[in-house]
């Protein structure tokens, strides 16, 4: 025989069972327990225990409000770590010069520039990369990391350099070829990144993925050969065309060629009077000379 107590329990599990079910899930840290079903009992309990906070809500729906509340807290503690570790990391490399780093400054310096890589510090993060290359300049891996850093921020030179660097030490590494390749690639450079392809083929000529890049790299250097072609017939015939000087002088700053670039696009300034291209071609020589 039950208690009235144990009655009153008895009925409710019984009640429970006839209209639903209870479901159970772990959330921020706690436990939600809640019931399914055609109706709403009103015995029916709701709880959210948040371990970090202590408190338990009153019975009721679960407030949203708690879930990005602690989401935002995360996130603030999170990005307060990787704030720590960048400055840390610019604080050894303001203050230690030439010095010879400790293995712990190097290890803070390391973490510094994944964090700078990770939360898009790209300069500081080369920074960081640059001053343990100045210690360590065999650091194959520090190299290669900043030289994808270089890439992803657009200097390109730079990031052939390092791959370049890397090439002499293992000439016939097959990513570090397919990484130069797609650098000159952008660069349209493409005499130099057929060449790169062409020793991935050597090798091993069933990768699709490089045969695919090699038949596009030959049309895109077909393409600009033939242009090219087309743009020096003219001006053979009419060598004061100032919307071919132009034409072509933008494709060889495109190309990388500068010095090529200076002198169609000066000899342009000197014949045109249209406003727009000439704008255009001031900041473009404007932007040569300021990097040489």
């Amino acid at each position: 025989r039950l208690s009235p107590r144990s009655a009153r329990r008895h009925r409710s599990a019984a009640y429970q069972k006839k209209i639903g079910h209870t479901f159970g899930n772990r959330a921020l840290g706690g436990h939600f327990s809640f019931t399914l079903g055609k109706g709403r009992p009103s015995f029916a309990r709701r709880t959210l225990r948040v371990r970090n906070e202590g408190r338990v809500p009153r019975a009721g729906r679960l407030r949203k409000p708690y879930i990005y509340v602690a989401a935002l807290c995360n996130f603030k503690r999170e990005g307060m770590k990787k704030t720590i570790i960048i400055i840390a990391a610019a604080t050894i490399l303001s203050s230690c010069g030439t010095l010879t780093l400790s293995d712990g400054a190097v290890d803070i310096l390391m973490r510094g520039a994944k964090t700078a890589t990770e939360v898009g510090a790209y300069e500081d993060a080369v920074h960081f990369y640059s001053r343990i290359l100045f210690q360590y300049p065999d650091d194959d891996a520090v190299r290669l990391k900043r030289a994808l850093i270089y890439y992803r921020t657009l200097y390109m030179q730079n990031a052939v350099d390092d791959l370049s660097y890397l090439l002499k030490k293992n000439p016939d590494d097959k990513t570090l070829l397919l990484n130069r390749a797609l650098v000159l690639t952008d660069m349209r450079d493409y005499d130099a990144a057929l060449r790169d392809v062409k020793r991935i083929l050597q090798d091993n000529d069933n990768d699709a993925a490089v045969i695919e890049l090699n038949e596009n790299l030959q049309m895109l250097h077909d393409r600009d050969t033939k242009t090219i072609s087309d743009y020096n017939m003219i001006l053979s015939e009419t060598p004061d065309d100032p919307i071919v000087l132009y034409k072509r002088g933008m494709f060889f700053f495109d190309s990388g060629d500068t010095e090529t670039a200076v002198s169609d696009l000066t000899k342009f300034v000197s014949l045109s009077d249209d406003a727009v291209m000439l704008k255009d071609a001031y900041t473009i020589l404007g932007d040569i000379f300021a990097m040489e």
